[in-house]
């Protein structure tokens, strides 16, 4: 809640990472570190062996969702529309 105080967190463990990997991806597509492919290409062996937000083979559901989402007309760009499920139409976020 919005004032109150927030906990501290530990320092995370030697040797793991994290990948944002649609934010990455999209970091990759502007600034193209050695042209986009090798971009992408680099962007995606990194991401092999990190953390993922969204993604982990033994629940691939919100993954999928989150690409079909991603995928659909008008999901992307300027409106970000937002789908729940059985929460009606999308919603622009803003």
């Amino acid at each position: 809640m919005v004032g109150e105080p927030v906990p501290e967190l530990g320092d995370s463990r030697v040797g793991v990472r994290y990948s944002w990997i649609a934010g990455d991806l999209r970091r990759a597509g502007v600034e193209r570190r050695g042209g986009l492919a090798a971009d992408v290409r680099e962007t995606l062996r990194w991401a092999r062996g990190a953390r993922h937000s969204v993604w982990d083979p033994r629940d691939p559901g919100p993954a999928r969702y989150l690409a079909a989402a991603r995928l659909r007309p008008g999901a992307a760009g300027t409106t970000d529309a937002v789908r729940v499920p059985g929460a009606g139409p999308a919603r622009a976020r803003g």
